[in-house]
């Protein structure tokens, strides 16, 4: 008797959500995401993982040999690095430029090894102008 019902449940239940289905409004289609004004990179080192924040600066479009280029495309801006954690990098300067250096290549860009990192007060090193 009780698997009876449970298969009469299951019944009514898959016919009932079969034809709510057939009934409703199709979903909207999804609008294109906009590009994202930064990269974000996770780079594994000695067993912790750490995510490093490229921004894009420029987002202005210049002539360059009498042509119009996306700035965002080719300019890196500040790259901020932190724990995958969310713990503290403040012991871990020494790491920071390590982790500077990966997310960089990952992107096809070079650390620049003259930028000095500043620590904020989340515990997180930032690169300003770290990739070139």
């Amino acid at each position: 008797m009780m698997q009876l019902r449970a298969l009469s449940l299951a019944a009514c239940l898959l016919s009932c959500g079969v034809a709510g289905g057939a009934e409703g409004v199709a979903a909207p289609e999804a609008a294109p995401a906009a590009p994202l004004p930064y990269a974000e990179v996770t780079v594994a080192l000695d067993g912790a993982d750490y995510l490093a924040v490229i921004d894009i600066s420029g987002g202005e479009f210049a002539a360059v040999n009498g042509e119009e280029i996306d700035l965002a495309a080719h300019v890196p801006g500040a790259v901020r690095i932190a724990r995958a954690d969310g713990g503290s990098m403040a012991d871990e300067g020494y790491r920071a430029r390590e982790v500077l250096e990966a997310a960089c290549a990952s992107q096809g860009y070079a650390a620049d090894p003259g930028v000095a990192p500043v620590l904020t007060p989340a515990g997180r090193w930032v690169f300003a102008g770290g990739c070139k």
